[in-house]
């Protein structure tokens, strides 16, 4: 179930079907990542390069700020694959106002 969660942005028809529901999504996979050891599957699952994903400038602000949340749950246990990931700490997709 985990895995089927998150490779839901591999498929950018089924991407773009459920994006209304990614926030709750988000959420969802965010509410896994407290425990230590749901946070290993997660990254072993694929979820870095999803929220990387979801970062991306073309998604709102809410989807942002849920993968954002999430690779911090993941940084506690995962910060090694964190730091690996494209992506995920180039600062491409962050803006500051």
């Amino acid at each position: 179930m985990t895995r089927f969660i998150v490779n839901l942005c591999n498929d950018e028809n089924l991407f773009n079907k459920f994006l209304p529901y990614y926030y709750f999504i988000c959420q969802a996979v965010n509410s896994l990542a407290v425990s230590d050891d749901n946070k290993l599957k997660l990254v072993e699952a694929g979820a870095l390069p999803q929220y990387v994903k979801l970062l991306s400038p073309e998604r709102d602000e809410t989807l942002h700020t849920e993968a954002a949340h999430g690779l911090w749950m993941l940084a506690f246990k995962c910060k090694d694959s964190i730091l690996k990931e494209t992506g995920c700490l180039d600062g491409r997709y962050f803006v500051v106002n």
